[in-house]
């Protein structure tokens, strides 16, 4: 017999004595002293029964622990051992794989194996294929030449207390080897089989650790240079630990393909990753799973669970995949991926450097997510009520419908909002950069918050912002709109504002810009008791309500473009110039002003009972009609009033006044118990009746016009240097008349040249006014086309009734011969002074 026989059945007489010896020990035990003594000793030693004619033998060191010695490796290093049974005890096994014997951790000296020859193997392949399950309660040490150790046991593996020492890399696999033409180990075939690390876990903190099965169960610590578990019925490639195709399974389908309870753990210094492949089968983990300083991947084809309080934590990054992903536990990396093919819902706490967050079909997070550097969330239905996502940089979220009621969405950086809809409805939204805020359809921040410091965009069909505010800090708001924006009892500020939509409704809301302000409305602009307030210019245009609202600047000019305007007891108020251009203009009762120059144009009506229009400068009124009625108030503080309004212009009880020049062309004059008065002249144009009972119209210097007729009862029409009204409407005089005579009549300066001394371009008038050239030119030519009979005066195109003269042209004497005096059609009970040259305060010209 050879010596390796003989070694071989001194190793099996070794073993048998070991076996039953136990088993005496513990028989004996029971007797005498009860069970934990039976359990503490037949867990010292558990069967090892190498594979008839496979090879293996089995003995014992010199501190009597299990030797295992492994037959020859392969030309590939491979040493393939087979066994109907292989056990680890407590004591631990010592797989010898040295040639000249070597020191052992667990066991101390052991011989060198024989069966190696002149090398031992680079990896060693223990198969049990008896259908008995291998438990593994201690150390599994390599002797000698540290070697990969694969256990390969398709009825199970379970561990608790187990360890691996000397060993690189260590598979455990509930599956059937394959190899490659070389001898080299290919892989494994996984159709069954369950691996459980239970109580004391698994110890191999310097070795790569493999577990690959059909389903596992994580009780205990797994310790590892770096993990790979692997379930489901698969063909893995042990080279790359990679599944290279799915198989038919053999056994029940599990629940779960790995389950990480509330005291297991799995902890690698490297990388660590779970996958499951099955359908329907996914990864539970409620434990701790830690990878030091790589990364975390867990992949399911199934579910995601990780429940409270569960952790996994990376010192590299975490990527997490499943049919469906729910998170009640605290996860932490570099970067988080989390990517559930139908729902991700968090209710954990996510910290990270970047997180991504994607649920294909439904997202939800009423936990925490942060990224002190950036994050994405993506989803067709997003909900983040109640939860918190916070971002150090950009944050991007995208998706159909995204719901942030009572949540908190803040970056320190930018954030981008692509979404269909977006219901912010009590949130918070923040951002520290410019930002979009894009909803296809509907944008609802019913009293939530969206602010950004720097320039935001938000744009969609239509947005709520009642009682909410929208702010950019001291950048520009842009908001587009295709339908509406409601900002009820709601604030829009920003250094800059535009906004354009089809409709705005401000009713007892704000829009504040720090610099200058647009509001574009196709449609209407409501605004009752609202205000819109710039400190730089104002623009606003769309049917206006302004009543008991307010439109401000505080330092640059006001538009307003409408076909209506209603500004019942609101205010629009210019610190620059306001220009507003309408069809019809309600300010009764209200407040139009400028500090420098205002223009009112409408084209129908314009209706001021009781309201103000005021300008610091010039202010011009061009309407249909203007009824300035029952304290109507029109007035320019230091420059001219000028008012042409084709109708009738009602001024009962109303004032209008200048600081210089009031002219007024109209088709009727209502001044009944109405002032009209001007520092300089007044200058009256009316087709119709001039109707001034119990009236004033007075100015500083002289009152001139003409009237289709004059109702003076009880009125007074005053100027200091002359008033004169003239009329057209009455008969031609006949009989007797005064020698042709001009006088008095001021004589134009000889010396007096229009452009002497003067820019190019421009003209002096006698009075002193300068003017452009081509607006003389108008003038004198206008004045040139005057009637004959009224060869002293003409009414300039601003409505100013001036001499001739005044504008460089020779009067032409008049002729009185032939003509028969009569009575011009002029009622007046009023006040009559003498004036300059002889003229009555009250002069009625017919023709003249």
């Amino acid at each position: 017999m050879s010596q390796q026989a003989n070694h071989h059945d001194h190793a099996r007489t070794e073993q048998t004595p070991l076996w039953f010896a136990a088993r005496a020990s513990a028989f004996a035990a029971l007797c005498a002293f009860g069970m934990q003594p039976l359990v503490a000793s037949a867990q010292a030693a558990l069967p090892i029964a190498p594979m008839a004619g496979a090879g293996p033998t089995v003995g014992t060191s010199a501190a009597g622990v299990p030797v295992v010695n492994i037959v020859a490796p392969n030309a590939r290093g491979v040493s393939n051992n087979r066994f109907d049974q292989f056990n680890v005890g407590t004591a631990g096994v010592i797989v010898n794989n040295s040639v000249q014997g070597a020191q052992t951790q667990i066991g101390g000296a052991v011989q060198g194996n024989a069966m190696l020859g002149k090398q031992g193997a680079n990896l060693v392949l223990f198969q049990v294929t008896s259908g008995a399950p291998s438990q593994l309660l201690g150390k599994t040490e390599i002797a000698g030449q540290g070697a990969n150790f694969v256990l390969a046991n398709p009825a199970g593996i379970s561990c608790s207390g187990c360890g691996f020492l000397n060993a690189p890399r260590v598979t455990l696999a509930t599956g059937t080897p394959n190899f490659n033409a070389d001898g080299s180990l290919a892989g494994f075939d996984v159709t069954q089989g369950r691996i459980s690390v239970n109580g004391a876990g698994l110890s191999a903190s310097n070795s790569a650790v493999d577990l690959i099965a059909r389903a596992m169960t994580i009780n205990g610590q797994v310790q590892g240079r770096s993990i790979d578990a692997i379930a489901g019925a698969n063909r893995v490639d042990y080279a790359t630990s990679s599944v290279t195709r799915a198989l038919q399974s053999t056994d029940e389908k599990p629940a779960v393909a790995i389950d990480v309870q509330a005291l297991g753990s799995m902890y690698g210094n490297g990388a660590v990753r779970l996958i499951g492949t099955e359908a329907g089968v996914g990864v539970r983990d409620n434990g701790r799973i830690t990878s030091l300083t790589g990364n975390i991947n867990v992949s399911a084809n199934g579910d995601v669970t990780i429940g409270a309080p569960a952790t996994m934590q990376a010192g590299g990054d975490l990527s997490v995949r499943g049919a469906n992903i729910a998170n009640q536990g605290a996860l932490d990396a570099q970067g988080v991926s989390l990517f559930a093919d139908n729902t991700l819902t968090n209710s954990g706490k996510i910290d990270s450097t970047n997180f991504s967050a994607v649920g294909v079909q439904a997202l939800t997070n009423r936990g925490t997510v942060s990224g002190s550097e950036g994050g994405t969330m993506g989803g067709n239905h997003i909900a983040l009520d109640g939860g918190t996502v916070k971002s150090g940089g950009l944050l991007n979220v995208s998706g159909g419908d995204v719901s942030n009621r009572n949540g908190t969405l803040s970056s320190n950086g930018a954030m981008n909002v692509a979404v269909d809809n977006f219901d912010n409805t009590n949130g918070v939204l923040s951002a520290g950069a410019d930002s979009t805020i894009r909803a296809n359809r509907v944008l609802t921040n019913a009293n939530g918050t969206i602010v950004a410091n720097g320039s935001l965009m938000v744009a969609g069909d239509s947005l709520d912002n009642a009682g909410g505010k929208i702010d950019a800090g001291n950048g520009m708001l842009n908001v587009q709109l295709a339908d509406g924006l409601s900002n009820a009892a709601g604030l829009v500020k920003a250094n800059l504002v535009a906004i354009d939509a089809q409709h705005v409704d401000n009713t007892k809301g704000a829009i504040a810009a720090d610099s200058s302000a647009t509001v574009n409305a196709y449609g209407d602009v409501k605004n009752a008791g609202g205000s819109i307030v710039a400190g730089g210019g104002l623009s606003v245009t769309g049917q206006l309500d302004n009543t008991d609202g307010t439109l401000q600047t505080d330092r640059g000019s006001l538009t307003a473009y409408a076909p209506a305007i209603v500004n019942t007891r609101g205010r629009i108020v210019s610190g620059g110039n306001v220009d507003i251009n309408v069809a019809d203009l309600d300010t009764s009762g209200g407040e139009i002003s400028a500090v420098g120059n205002g223009r009112v144009t409408a084209w129908n009506a314009v209706r001021n009972v009781g309201g103000t229009i005021n300008a610091g400068q010039t202010l011009e009124i061009n309407a249909a009609s203007l009824d300035n009625r029952a304290g109507g108030a029109i007035n320019a503080d230091h420059g001219r009033v000028m008012a042409t309004v084709s109708g009738a212009l009602e001024n009962s009880g109303g004032r209008i006044s200048s600081g210089d020049l009031v002219a007024l062309t109209t088709g009727t004059l209502d001044n009944d118990n109405g002032v009209i008065s001007a520092s300089n002249n007044v200058a009256i144009n009316t087709r119709g009746p001039l109707s001034n009972r119990d009236g004033s119209i007075t100015a500083g210097k002289s009152v001139g016009g003409f009237a289709g007729s004059i109702d003076n009862t009880g009125g007074t029409i005053y100027g200091p240097e002359g008033a004169t009204i003239v009329t057209a409407d009455a008969p031609t005089p006949s009989g007797p008349q005064p020698q042709p005579d001009v006088q008095p009549q001021p004589q134009p300066n000889p010396d007096w040249n229009p452009s002497a001394g003067l820019p190019d371009g421009y003209v002096a008038l006698p009075d002193g006014r300068l003017v452009s050239k081509s607006e003389y030119a108008q003038w004198k030519d206008f004045a040139q086309q005057q009637s004959p009979s009224d060869d002293r005066y003409v009414t300039l195109p601003d409505g100013r009734l001036v001499e001739k003269s005044e504008v460089g042209i020779q009067p032409t004497p008049v002729d009185y011969s032939n003509r028969e005096a009569q009575p011009a059609r002029l009622m007046n009970s009023g006040v009559a002074t003498p004036q300059p040259y002889g003229v009555n305060a009250y002069t009625v010209m017919n023709g003249v």
